[in-house]
């Protein structure tokens, strides 16, 4: 596992499952693999009660299959949850855009163009991590554009599973199509086009399921006996 230190004041059960998170979404902790709950304390220098509270809060997510008295198994990608997760995460972007696209111009959109540049730097760097951090803060200034914070922390708490194939995507393909969507939002928002925007964010949206064959075929073992067997 990859670990960094606690932040000042967080709990042992926090860190535990701030880490584990981390290193699920980045696939340190690789999908379909047994942990153990010993082992994992032990990595990280908890006792295993903490550790035990945050497998037993990820199994509630979806991210990890706790079997009581058997080993925990960190769980396979699966695109039928997948689906689920972006029916979810459409339904909400699509509102967000409508209510920005309603309020009265001109919007102020410097947050926005100044996260499109740290992006396109960020690509030229090929710095990945950098990248799937700037496009989740691009989608939380659109929410925060919109008034609407509360909603994304809400959203934001069950998108983790989606996180994993996107960490795959940027490791595998290296194309980078998303910073021209969120350049083609900027535009959209700028001229108050709501059909534009909801066309681009239709398209952001749906290449996860574009990206699925060449993952599935890099990559088989990752994801679910359903999804492979297709």
């Amino acid at each position: 596992m990859q670990l960094t230190e606690p932040y000042p004041h967080e709990g042992s059960r926090d860190y535990a499952l701030r880490m584990l998170t981390q290193n699920i979404i980045s696939l340190a902790l690789v999908p379909g693999s047994r942990v153990s709950e010993a082992e994992l304390a032990e990595q990280m220098g908890l006792s295993r009660t903490p550790v035990r509270e945050a497998l037993h809060e990820l199994d509630k997510s979806g991210m990890v299959k706790v079997s009581p008295q058997r080993s925990t198994l960190v769980s396979y990608i699966d695109y039928t949850v997948l689906d689920d997760m972006m029916f979810l995460r459409s339904s909400l972007e699509y509102s967000v855009l409508r209510v920005l696209c309603a309020l009265p111009a001109p919007l102020r959109l410097e947050a926005l163009e100044d996260n499109l540049l740290l992006e396109r730097r960020a690509a030229a760097r090929g710095d990945r991590a950098a990248l799937m951090q700037l496009d989740n803060e691009f989608h939380r200034l659109l929410f925060a554009l919109a008034g609407k914070n509360r909603v994304y922390e809400l959203m934001a708490g069950s998108m983790a599973l989606l996180d994993r194939e996107r960490t795959l995507s940027l490791s595998l393909m290296q194309r980078y199509d998303f910073i021209e969507d969120h350049a083609g939002l900027i535009d959209a928002l700028r001229a108050g086009d709501t059909g534009k925007a909801l066309g681009v964010m239709e398209l952001h949206l749906s290449r996860y399921q574009k990206d699925k064959p060449m993952l599935i075929s890099a990559c088989p073992q990752y994801f679910s006996p359903a999804d492979t067997a297709r």
